[in-house]
């Protein structure tokens, strides 16, 4: 299946996630201000996806992250939880939500702004696997809410949309956000068999079996618990994924290729991390080295996306 060796570790690094800012004025009571890489309210989750919610007016005792440090993850981390109200009928409320890191911020990270900064918390879940995607009464679509609290203290409500898949194809600056200052290339985590990054310096062959890895790609078969470590062997997901790819270069003209990946599921090991196994596509012609590299497109000349009910682009580069 491809193995991945980027200093991955289940919980301190993939788990721990950083994946946008919120700009918030101050608030006093507490409020989720937004959601990671998600769209406005209502926030579209998959059963399974790890998500990052950005809470203003909790944690003012939190003076660095906390990271889960084994499996599986616990349902608090410094007094903070969260829990998932299910608005079905019956309703299905109060279900304890997994949490991998909470993280003191402010609502200035990673941008430049005159105003005044709002003191975060950024809190790392795991929606659980057994979330509604399909409601009973068609065609109102489920609902839920995310309740996120500080033990003796305050908590804020988001209303969200279960869907079936929402792909988020992971990067460097998702797994490894310590190591990765504002403004540094986020590079997409597609590897070689050996688990090294796909690069410009280090490009895919034509041909050559890659390895992709995401959030949010959905249930699978046979099922796994929220916050638990996934089996071997790998566990395929129900949804069918395609694959696109067309030239990242505006400049190179390309057909737009679809085919299937070799495997989509749970990568065993980690809790909530999928991959998806492909071939590499040739690479739009003629062929320049430079073409990985120009300031257009930093990380390829290849143009993937993956397509369910949801879809997610990544570009990397391809060699012949």
């Amino acid at each position: 299946m491809g193995r991945l060796n980027l200093g991955f570790i289940p919980l301190k690094a993939a788990a721990t996630l950083l994946l946008s800012s919120v700009l918030l004025s101050a608030q006093p009571t507490a409020a989720i201000g937004g959601a990671g890489y998600s769209a406005p309210i209502p926030i579209k989750v998959a059963p399974g996806q790890i998500l990052t919610f950005f809470v203003s007016g909790i944690g003012a005792g939190l003076k660095a992250k906390v990271a889960a440090d084994g499996l599986p993850l616990p349902n608090a981390l410094a007094g903070i939880s969260a829990t998932l109200n299910e608005l079905s009928q019956p309703p299905l409320t109060g279900e304890a939500v997994s949490i991998l890191a909470v993280s003191p911020m402010t609502s200035c990270d990673g941008i430049i702004v005159t105003v005044q900064c709002t003191p975060l918390v950024s809190v790392t879940v795991q929606i659980p696997f057994g979330i509604r995607t399909v409601s009973a009464v068609s065609p109102i679509p489920p609902a839920a809410t995310l309740t996120i609290s500080e033990s003796g203290g305050s908590s804020a409500t988001i209303s969200l949309s279960p869907i079936s898949d929402q792909p988020h194809i992971v990067t460097t600056c998702d797994v490894s956000v310590s190591s990765s200052a504002p403004g540094s290339l986020c590079r997409p985590v597609v590897t070689h068999a050996d688990g090294s990054l796909v690069t410009p310096d280090h490009p895919a062959h034509t041909g050559e079996e890659l390895v992709l890895y995401a959030f949010g790609l959905g249930s699978t078969l046979p099922g796994v618990a929220a916050g638990a470590a996934s089996p071997t062997p790998a566990q395929p997901v129900v949804d069918t994924f395609t694959l696109t790819d067309e030239a990242a270069i505006p400049t190179i003209p390309s057909e737009r290729q679809t085919f299937a990946p070799l495997f989509a599921g749970l990568t065993p090991g980690f809790a909530g991390l999928y991959q998806v196994n492909f071939l590499a596509p040739a690479p739009p012609m003629p062929f320049a080295a430079s073409d990985c590299s120009t300031s257009g497109t930093p990380n390829g000349n290849v143009a993937l996306t993956i397509l369910g009910d949801s879809a997610d682009k990544v570009i990397f580069c391809v060699a012949p």
